[in-house]
């Protein structure tokens, strides 16, 4: 069982499904010894899709009855699952990015982007992806603790000054930062993008620290827009803030409503609308 939603699930069974007709009646959800009220259940193949009208929480248990195969073969059972935590768009932000670490001016020179967990649960990064251009490093291994942060970057710098103290993770494969600007993207391991940023050496909004030693950092973590506005240059003596809370730390709110970029046909009977 997998979470589709907050109040949402995939039931995957090991064989296809036969039942048709009225599946609620066949799959029960409990939790705390109330049963999950329904909004809707599906079948399709091994998978049934179970919605409810509310937040189903991580720990719950499964029954069903008359369950059956295409041999007309029928089950009756019931199981505790713990679910892994619900991840989506925004669950962990891309939160500071040191992309041009040369000079240092109290960092060692070593590129970096830190990321942060606004969730309430421990996340394990297995089968994540940070992407940069071309480049990608799995997270395989990494956990980030709930309202905590964690920095990323090469195997030889994890072990330097600083990146050390603070416990920065290193990735073999971790990508290049062009000093001039990049997109970054954070993928979960079903491929979904948790966070994305395209950077710009424009933003730090100070000449000098644009040379070299410092870092981007966000103002506002709660700010998904991922605009310039949420981005300057650290106000860190040492140039960054890898593993804490950013320098710039402050409340930036986006305000600004979604607008139309782009329309396009696709089809005969179908637009694609691009905000």
């Amino acid at each position: 069982a997998s979470y589709k939603e907050h109040n949402a699930l995939t039931l995957k069974f090991s064989e296809e499904i036969a039942n048709e007709e009225a599946p609620e009646n066949i799959i029960r959800i409990w939790a705390n010894g109330q049963k999950i009220p329904h909004q809707s259940v599906s079948v399709d193949g091994r998978e049934i899709y179970f919605e409810s009208v509310n937040n189903i929480p991580r720990h719950i248990t499964v029954t069903w009855t008359g369950l059956t195969d295409s041999e007309g073969n029928s089950s009756r059972d019931s199981v505790n699952v713990d679910l892994d935590p619900f991840v989506d768009f925004g669950s962990v932000v891309i939160n500071e990015i040191m992309a041009d670490p040369t000079p240092a001016v109290g960092l060692p020179e070593c590129e970096y982007v830190e990321v942060f967990n606004r969730t309430a649960d421990t996340l394990s990064l297995n089968g994540w992806l940070l992407k940069v251009g071309n480049g990608a490093a799995s997270l395989n291994g990494i956990t980030i603790l709930p309202n905590q942060y964690r920095t990323l970057t090469t195997t030889s710098c994890s072990t330097q000054g600083e990146l050390a103290n603070v416990g920065a993770a290193g990735l073999p494969s971790f990508p290049s930062l062009p000093n001039s600007g990049a997109t970054i993207i954070l993928s979960d391991k079903t491929a979904k993008t948790i966070s994305t940023v395209t950077y710009s050496s424009n933003w730090y909004g100070d000449s000098q620290k644009a040379d070299g030693g410092y870092s981007l950092e966000k103002l506002d973590a709660g700010n998904l827009s991922e605009e310039p506005n949420n981005w300057m240059a650290s106000n860190e003596p040492f140039g960054g803030s890898p593993g804490r809370e950013t320098s710039v730390k402050q409340d930036n709110p986006d305000t600004e409503p979604p607008t139309i970029l782009s329309v396009s046909i696709n089809g005969s009977s179908y637009l694609t609308v691009n905000f």
